[in-house]
């Protein structure tokens, strides 16, 4: 499985402290499975069979899939209340690890200027989500896929192709000289697609033997 190169032309790039985090989400799974269940195809999930049923039309499912991917950014999580605070408790951990005598006034300036940089970015991460969305909206299912959800609550949906790319960090050959933080989510889905939104990738993965699952 190939992933294009990351688009890293985001709205805040003001340091290399971006990272890149691969998930397997049940809600995004979910939300593809119902279109998978149903009589519509939505690019570039446009290669599963469909049936006779329509669960939500292609703007309501839209919009559904899309709440689910904003209420997950990662950058909501991105907020420190009290940075010298976190600072001195970041550096106070690190303590025991380094050698006493790398431990010199320059290097904990050093050291505290960089966690500090870093911190910034991150609320700057923040910001942006919030002022963008103005707050972290909840996840709800609709009316109309309740008995969906119990369903695929109650139902199987290992893959061991995801489970295969989440435990070896070796398929996922990817820089960490980034300015921007992505995310990552695996879905169940019969053909190799692939979903972007703001920061978030969403990429099918087919559950079958003999996949070469390499994200680049």
């Amino acid at each position: 499985m190939y992933l294009a190169e990351i688009d890293d032309k985001s709205e805040l790039k003001t340091n290399k402290y971006g990272y890149v985090e691969f998930e397997f989400n049940t809600k995004i799974d979910f939300a593809i499975w119902v279109l998978t269940k149903s009589n519509i195809h939505i690019s570039p999930f446009n290669y599963h069979n469909t049936s006779n049923n329509q669960y939500l039309n292609k703007s309501d499912w839209t919009n559904f899939f899309q709440s689910i991917i904003i209420a997950q950014d990662p950058r909501w999580l991105c907020k420190t209340e009290d940075i010298e605070k976190q600072v001195k408790s970041e550096i106070a951990s690190l303590r025991p690890i380094f050698p006493l005598n790398k431990l010199t006034d320059s290097n904990l300036h050093i050291l505290r200027h960089k966690i500090k940089d870093r911190l910034s970015w991150l609320n700057q991460q923040y910001e942006f989500v919030k002022n963008k969305y103005q707050e972290q909206p909840n996840i709800l299912i609709p009316n109309e896929l309740t008995q969906m959800w119990s369903e695929y609550q109650s139902s199987s949906h290992t893959n061991h192709n995801i489970q295969k790319i989440m435990d070896d960090k070796n398929l996922c050959p990817v820089s960490d000289n980034l300015d921007s933080i992505h995310k990552i989510y695996l879905v169940n889905y019969p053909t190799v697609v692939e979903y972007k939104y703001e920061i978030n990738t969403v990429i099918g993965v087919p559950n079958e033997d003999n996949f070469n699952a390499v994200i680049r």
